[in-house]
């Protein structure tokens, strides 16, 4: 090191430690290859910044941790090299907080779950989050049509997630059907049930919704008058179901 180096090093660290702590962080610069004053004041910047991230993150989900070094290490390093940044990490451990995700493995999985949808700034992630509220009330409101006042859960939003984006279903179309399954028992399997039929008979318009449910409504009436029909039960055999179930395994879930 040049005398320089040596010289900002030793101001750096102040009066406390001495020459054994000004010796143990020379040592550190010299592993790291930092020579310059240049290169060391950029990797102490950055140090600081991880140490203020892990400081906040954890104060925000009410953690304390006396001694931040694994906390950085474990955690903190992996996200910021993963892209985000002190602000969209702060708000992700705010939002887990207030899903009463109070650990650090928690925050992380959110983030990592953050990073796999490609959603790294902060304005990413509260447009996405818009975007759920959005899907939110349109689902809640396909629920009162049905006549169920509750709440949405992860499983309505499965539903509505195939009807929108499988089925490719328009929300008049999945609207009408909630309105004609209010006096049903169970108006979110009919609902689905209705549904799946027009996806298999590429039914997409309110129009054609209205005049197959109509006709279904009148031949169904029909069927009841007439009992001399038997239920046919068709067979298949292993190979036709081993098909069956090889075309499934490609479907993803």
């Amino acid at each position: 090191f040049t005398q320089g180096v040596i010289l900002d090093v030793a101001k750096s660290q102040g009066k406390t430690g001495g020459m054994h702590k000004l010796d143990s962080t020379l040592t550190k610069y010299y592993e790291l290859h930092l020579m310059s004053v240049k290169e060391i004041n950029e990797y102490a910047s950055t140090r600081e910044n991880l140490f203020n991230i892990a400081r906040e993150v954890t104060r925000t989900i009410g953690q304390y941790y006396q001694v931040l070094d694994g906390v950085v290490e474990t955690y903190v390093t992996s996200w910021v090299q993963k892209g985000f940044s002190r602000e969209t990490l702060n708000l992700i451990a705010t939002y887990c907080l207030s899903n009463n995700l109070r650990t650090l493995d928690t925050v992380n999985e959110t983030i990592n779950r953050f990073f796999k949808l490609g959603l790294i700034s902060t304005e990413a992630i509260n447009q996405y989050i818009d975007d759920i509220l959005n899907e939110n009330n349109k689902i809640k409101s396909v629920l009162e049509l049905a006549g169920l006042l509750r709440n949405v859960n992860s499983s309505d939003r499965e539903l509505y997630k195939v009807w929108h984006n499988d089925w490719q279903l328009p929300d008049d179309v999945i609207r009408f059907v909630a309105q004609n399954s209010k006096s049903r028992e169970y108006p979110i399997s009919y609902i689905n049930k209705i549904l799946s039929e027009f996806h298999a008979k590429n039914i997409v318009t309110l129009d054609a919704a209205k005049a197959n449910l109509s006709q279904s409504a009148a031949t169904s009436a029909k069927a009841k008058t007439e009992n001399n029909k038997e239920f046919s039960q068709r067979s298949y055999s292993k190979g036709e179901l081993s098909a069956l179930f090889d075309s499934l395994d490609d479907v993803e879930i």
